[in-house]
């Protein structure tokens, strides 16, 4: 981010980073399969036969213990026919008639899918058997003002297992923080315009991450604990997070700044993360590969409408402009099982700490937030690196030269030819940005084979692959991320192969208005 920071540096008045909308989720372990409920029933001495009656008379204590608890407080309760109805538009118009500054502002109802249990009949034993299966049932949304991270809300599944969901937005979290201090600053829907203390407001936004999360996720749910607890017994919630959306928020001194520069930062994303499989300007739905983008129009907030938004594996990588002031780069991690965090084995005696998978549990929280700003970071960089003054030449000639890679001599790129070419467009697609790639990746790529091809033609192609990462690091394009096998486009290469591939996307007869 340094090198992107720097280049615009005159137009740049603050940067924050930081959390923008988080989801936890909370459940009961020993619920969550088949086994664990059928021993909880167990426990509780009921048979399979009068599972029905038994798990409606909970979901009926349930919700007639909070419904209870909101009625004491006087705020409303509304059903919603749809789940498709968006319900922050219904918060807003209770709050305009009733407005409230702490507290619970109304509960929302409204049946939705959820993962629950129900009985079977086994044909061939014949006997009951409990299952777990999608159904639908109540959830109940709590919103509120919370005094501490600002609007919010808790999401109840009225039947077994009783899973729960925390939703707050970290930049409403700030606003909190820094009111508190006594820090100005403009604020415009989730998005900060000016802090007069941008250094501060950072510091306050790496505390968020510091917190001790499950007590405090069981302080945010312990007005509604009590009547869920009085069915599964002093069992405790397991927290995740469920998902995370981290942002990078560049602040403009003016909106004319950020649109000067916006729509070549797009073009250029573009034409050097595989603009082929980004959703056309006005409605385009075309997806190509695992790699997704999403053109908004919307004329009125900035010129060109343009929203970039990357899809790897559930997990997002997105770019976009912000009441026409603020650039903001944001990763969103849904799916958290392709990273690694180096910590010990869980269930350990022995102490010991390797790399090992990402956890969705709030364990790993801060190892979540590392991954995402370096994806911010290196997303900005490799915008940085599109628009140059540097001839097209003098990039190319780096390569175009025999190198050496452990003392073994290399072959020279070439850049033009359509194997290297195919390779180069290969390795800056949007889907590496955030894991790198494998040799099995550009295998699949670049020969379309799978696991169901021969073996022998597999491993012929491997080695063929093998030659060609061989070819990369030789010349700088890419490094070994340690102790796995994936590769990263690095900095300097990502600047190499981006004003290669931007080279091919110019039109002649602009080459020829620009060297007029």
């Amino acid at each position: 981010m340094t090198t992107f920071v720097n280049k615009y540096r005159n137009k740049i008045t603050g940067i924050l980073n930081g959390f923008d909308r988080i989801v936890f989720r909370g459940m009961f372990r020993n619920l969550l399969y088949a086994g664990g409920m059928a021993s909880y029933l167990n426990f509780k001495g009921i048979l399979l036969k009068d599972f029905d009656k038994f798990v409606h008379a909970q979901t009926d204590y349930l919700r007639t213990s909070l419904y209870k608890l909101v009625d004491n407080l006087k705020r409303p309760i509304m059903y919603l026919e749809s789940s498709n109805i968006r319900k922050e538009k219904k918060v807003q118009e209770i709050l305009h008639k009733n407005p409230i500054d702490t507290g619970l502002i109304c509960l929302l109802t409204c049946v939705e899918p959820c993962m629950s249990y129900q009985i079977y009949k086994n044909p061939q034993t014949h006997k009951l058997e409990l299952k777990s299966r999608i159904r639908k049932c109540l959830f109940l949304y709590f919103y509120y003002h919370h005094e501490l991270y600002g609007l919010m809300h808790i999401r109840v599944q009225t039947w077994f297992p009783f899973t729960v969901q925390i939703c707050m937005n970290g930049r409403e979290w700030l606003s909190r923080q820094m009111d508190a201090i006594g820090i100005s600053y403009e604020k415009n829907d989730n998005c900060f315009i000016r802090i007069d203390d941008i250094e501060k407001a950072n510091a306050l936004m790496q505390d968020q991450i510091k917190r001790d999360w499950p007590e405090s996720l069981d302080e945010i749910i312990s007005f509604i604990l009590k009547p869920i607890q009085s069915i599964v017994g002093n069992s405790q919630y397991y927290w995740t997070l469920h998902q995370s959306e981290w942002a990078t928020d560049l602040m403009f001194e003016s909106d004319r700044d950020l649109q000067e520069i916006y729509p070549h930062l797009v073009r250029g994303s573009l034409f050097c993360f595989s603009s082929d499989n980004i959703m056309r300007f006005l409605g385009d739905k075309k997806i190509h590969g695992n790699f997704k983008g999403e053109i908004i129009g919307d004329y009125k907030k900035r010129p060109e409408g343009i929203r970039i938004k990357y899809n790897v594996d559930g997990n997002f990588l997105k770019m976009y402009d912000k009441k026409g002031i603020i650039l903001r780069v944001e990763t969103v991690i849904n799916n958290p099982k392709f990273f690694k965090v180096f910590r010990e084995k869980e269930g350990s005696l022995t102490g010991e700490c390797s790399w090992m998978e990402l956890r969705k549990g709030v364990a790993d929280i801060k190892r979540r937030t590392e991954i995402s700003q370096k994806s911010n970071e290196r997303y900005l960089d490799a915008l940085a690196s599109i628009d140059t003054g540097k001839p097209i030449k003098d990039f190319v000639d780096s390569i175009c030269a025999q190198a050496f890679l452990n003392d073994n001599r290399v072959r020279a790129v070439r850049p033009w030819d359509k194997d290297d070419n195919d390779l180069l467009k290969s390795i800056s697609d949007g889907q590496f940005i955030l894991n790198g790639f494998r040799n099995k990746d550009l295998r699949e790529r670049l020969y379309s084979v799978d696991e169901n091809s021969d073996p022998l033609l597999k491993k012929k192609l491997s080695s063929k692959v093998t030659r060609k990462i061989r070819l990369l690091r030789a010349h700088g394009l890419v490094k070994k991320i340690p102790k796995t096998n994936r590769y990263m486009v690095s900095e300097n290469g990502r600047k190499i192969i981006s004003a290669i591939l931007g080279y091919q996307n110019i039109a002649l007869d602009k080459i020829f208005n620009i060297t007029a």
